[in-house]
């Protein structure tokens, strides 16, 4: 034994911290069959779905829309083919496409699903933007492509007239 001195961290015992409260529920965890084995094992068969799922969304974006995605160019899927997709395989390709066309940075997930939702639940026409990108169905298409710049107010009419209102 090496015989090398610690100290204690109090935050280590801090409810306030994700790391102590895990500490706290690990035993319960254990007894359920939930311990760093049964963790690292259930972390592998997670990582095995996630490839399998981005091979999934590779293959579709290959039959869909095949060919590189050019910058400023509109990305169109045939709305037929990309709504029998699995739904989590249309969710990353949709997300993907957003990614690339938009502007704005990385896709929130909730909003991405929200999306999602909607075009579902379209029966011919639906036009969104997400994250810098216009999303458009309609003809028998879904198409991505980057959204316009949005129009901002002039200083003098932006005090004259709310940008938005809040019901009361």
């Amino acid at each position: 034994m090496a015989r090398v001195p610690y100290s204690e961290d109090p935050t280590n015992r801090d409810p306030r911290f994700t790391r102590a409260r895990l500490r706290t529920l690990m035993p319960a965890l254990a007894r359920e069959g939930l311990d760093a084995r049964g963790l690292a094992r259930l972390a592998g068969r997670m990582r095995r779905a996630e490839s399998t799922v981005e091979f999934a969304v590779t293959a579709a974006r290959d039959a869909l829309a095949p060919g590189p995605w050019q910058e400023g160019e509109p990305i169109t899927f045939e709305a037929a083919r990309f709504a029998s997709l699995p739904a989590e395989v249309a969710l990353r390709l949709l997300g993907r496409a957003i990614a690339h066309a938009g502007d704005e940075g990385p896709v929130e997930l909730a909003k991405l699903e929200v999306l999602y939702g909607a075009l579902r639940q379209a029966h011919s026409r639906l036009r969104r933007t997400l994250a810098g990108a216009l999303i458009t169905l309609g003809n028998g298409s879904l198409t991505v492509e980057r959204a316009p710049a949005r129009r901002i107010a002039s200083h003098t009419q932006a005090r004259q007239e709310p940008l938005y209102e809040i019901a009361v």
